[in-house]
C-alpha cells in the first residue's frame, strides 16, 4: 500500500478503520483493487482504486450495497469517485479492455 499515492492511501484508511469500528474486523485488500492505467490519453498510467476489492471480515457488505461499490479514480493529482453497479456484466468504464468498475 506504500506505493499508493495520499489520496487513495487515505480511502484505504478511512475503509479499514470502518472495518475495525465495526465489530473489530479485519480489512484486507484484495487482488485487483488497484490498477493502472491510462485514463486521459497523455501516455501515463493513472490510478484506479476499486472498493468491490475490499473486504471486512466483520461485515460481508460493508463497502459494497445493493447500489454498487465506490471506484476512485486519480489523474494527475484530481482524485474522482464513482459508484459502479456491480449486478452487471458490463462497466461503463473500461480501458484497454479493462473493467475498472
Amino acid at each position: 500500500m506504500s506505493e499508493l499515492p495520499a489520496q487513495l492511501q487515505e480511502k484505504v484508511k478511512q475503509a479499514q478503520q470502518s472495518c475495525s469500528d465495526f465489530e473489530n474486523g479485519e480489512f484486507a485488500l484484495e487482488w485487483g483493487a488497484v490498477a493502472r492505467v491510462d485514463l486521459d490519453g497523455d501516455l501515463r498510467p493513472d490510478w484506479v482504486l476499486n472498493e468491490a476489492s475490499f473486504a471486512c471480515s466483520s461485515a460481508v457488505s460493508l463497502y459494497c450495497g445493493t447500489g454498487g461499490c465506490m471506484s476512485h479514480f486519480l489523474v494527475g493529482d484530481v482524485l474522482a469517485s464513482r459508484c459502479c453497479q456491480t449486478n452487471s456484466n458490463q462497466s461503463q468504464f473500461t480501458a484497454k479492455g479493462r473493467n475498472l468498475c
